[in-house]
């Protein structure tokens, strides 16, 4: 069964509907999947919101990845301190972690305010059980670089929810933290 729909045709695939590979400009041209949960007699697959926040997702240029190179960065160094060789690899060049990134799917899911997030799903050298989960509040603002968890934010995975309060500022940016300023 397939839905046609402004970003191109989605096909039922148990248990989602999902797009055929889309180049994203973030990820230098990668190819991902869009994925979207619901029921197979949906009559539309993305709804009008979805559907803008996934537009300014694929418009976004390469250079908007740097903002969280240190999150990503910080994010393999608890790995590294956690796990080290031989299971991670040794990456010395916090520039070159991009490389080191595969993104695979993205969705759209929405918070208890109804705002959608853009949310990524990748694998990653350095953490190949829990791989990357990279969430963009609205397609466009990042608010979370993590292992996968499904949660959209940090507040909503740690607790207190006072992780989330620079999301208020529209100026703000996400802060970097490492693993155990998350877990108290």
């Amino acid at each position: 069964m397939i839905r046609q729909t402004a970003l191109g045709p989605f096909t039922w695939d148990e248990p989602c509907w999902t797009s055929e590979p889309i180049p994203v400009p973030l990820f230098g041209g990668a190819k991902v999947q869009i994925q979207m949960f619901g029921e197979r007699d949906d009559a539309e697959v993305l709804q009008p919101d979805e559907v803008e926040a996934l537009q300014r997702f694929l418009a976004l240029p390469q250079e908007h990845g740097l903002e969280v190179v240190p999150h990503l960065w910080r994010y393999y160094l608890d790995m590294w301190e956690m796990v080290g060789p031989p299971d991670i690899p040794e990456i010395l060049d916090p520039s070159t972690i991009w490389s080191h990134v595969t993104p695979r799917s993205a969705c759209v899911e929405h918070d208890e305010e109804d705002a959608p997030y853009v949310v990524v799903w990748a694998e990653c050298d350095w953490e190949i059980e829990h791989g990357l989960q990279l969430s963009l509040r609205e397609g466009q603002r990042w608010v979370r670089v993590s292992p996968y968890s499904g949660h959209l934010t940090d507040g909503r995975a740690y607790d207190p929810e006072s992780l989330d309060d620079w999301i208020a500022d529209p100026l703000e940016r996400l802060p970097v933290r490492s693993r155990d300023e998350l877990i108290r």
